[in-house]
């Protein structure tokens, strides 16, 4: 990626147009938590402490934006699109109240919106390179933007973009045998954290200055873990996101000299992951889950980093017919079979992939132990009902 695309390609004649579209009132569409999250892709906290939320239907091809405030109400702007060829990568807000928006095309070029309250204040393309990937994206001081791209050989490049989306600086830093670059950050010190990841467990923190100088933290290997994100709040700490394989979910909190202050465990929710971490101004985060049918959850973190509380986005019911769908079933109902004893009874609560088939507010199901006979139910989603 070097100098910006400034033909007015289809892509960008979309931003266009999404942004007389937010213009207008009539496209933000305001819900509570009873919402639904199809794709979330990545989060964000604004300076006004809500978070963003990035939304992209992989089958239409569009993409949305959701900010939720502090009781949870969700306001929904979108969809937008379709944008053949691409799709949306990470999100970042900065403190010229513009969020950030990477893209990456299929043909290996990359772009980014500049995104204010009412649309795309600006979007520039960048042309392809040969063997880079473009992987997250960071707001920095001065209305910069940092872009994290990764090589096919493992090295990681940082890109900085000034607000006419001419490209600063390109700063390649390895390849380091067994480290991976995984997420970037900016903090109010106006260093870059970059995260990393080894194949052997262990973990990688390091700060960039503007001067291309790099110092990095390399934390020891804990069995079965992986950093997921990084984010740096307005307290100038740093919070790591990780997670295990076992629904453990982890977050860090690291000080200005590297050190952990604070590490603390957690369950993910049922059906779900952890995905992606977002620090406010006042030190506070948020963690976004996200589990099949379009369940999510986000987390509201203290700055301490114990849990606050969740705002929690409902599954998309299946169609009426048959699909492979992965919920939370509450059984408030039986009427199926009375031998199939595989089945929960009512006033249970149980996760499933099972084959289902949805008729109304009731589904029926094969348990893989008991493939003979379909059982009916008349059930609730964790979270909220069918409709």
């Amino acid at each position: 990626m070097n100098e910006p695309k400034r033909d007015l390609t289809s892509f960008l004649v979309g931003a266009l147009l999404t942004l007389a579209s937010l213009s207008s009132p009539a496209a933000a569409q305001t819900a509570t938590d009873s919402t639904t999250c199809d794709a979330c892709i990545d989060i964000a906290i604004g300076n006004d402490g809500n978070a963003r939320l990035l939304q992209w239907d992989a089958v239409t091809q569009r993409v949305s934006f959701e900010t939720v405030d502090g009781s949870g109400v969700v306001t929904r702007i979108g969809p937008f699109g379709p944008f053949s060829g691409w799709t949306p990568r990470a999100i970042a807000s900065g403190a010229d109240s513009l969020t950030r928006v990477l893209w990456a095309h299929e043909d290996g070029s990359s772009a980014l919106w500049l995104v204010a309250p009412l649309g795309v204040a600006s979007a520039f393309r960048f042309p392809s390179t040969p063997g880079l990937a473009a992987v997250d994206v960071a707001a920095a001081a001065n209305s910069e933007t940092h872009i994290l791209s990764v090589r096919a050989d493992g090295a990681a490049v940082v890109q900085a973009v000034d607000a006419s989306g001419a490209v600063a600086r390109t700063l390649p830093f390895g390849p380091y045998p067994g480290w991976l670059a995984t997420a970037i950050s900016d903090g109010p010190d106006g260093l870059t954290r970059i995260l990393w990841n080894n194949a052997d467990g262990r973990v990688g923190l390091s700060k960039l200055s503007t001067d291309g100088s790099l110092a990095t933290t390399r934390y020891a290997a804990e069995e079965g873990w992986t950093a997921l994100d990084v984010a740096v709040g307005g307290d100038g700490l740093t919070r790591i996101l990780r997670a295990k394989g076992d629904g453990s979910v982890n977050l860090w909190i690291v000080g200005a000299a590297d050190e952990l202050v604070t590490s603390a465990n957690f369950t993910t929710p049922g059906g779900m992951a952890p995905r992606r971490l977002a620090a406010g101004a006042n030190g506070s985060s948020q963690i976004l889950f996200t589990g099949g049918g379009g369940q999510a959850a986000l987390w509201a973190m203290t700055p301490e980093g114990a849990y606050q509380q969740s705002s929690n986005f409902k599954a998309t019911p299946p169609s009426e017919g048959t699909s492979s769908w992965d919920v939370v079933l509450e059984v408030t109902a039986n009427s199926g079979s009375g031998f199939c004893i595989n089945t929960p009874g009512v006033g249970m609560t149980f996760e499933t992939t099972y084959q289902i088939q949805r008729n109304g507010d009731s589904v029926f199901f094969l348990h893989p132990d008991d493939p003979i006979d379909w059982s009916t139910y008349t059930a609730t989603l964790s979270g909220g009902n069918f409709a």
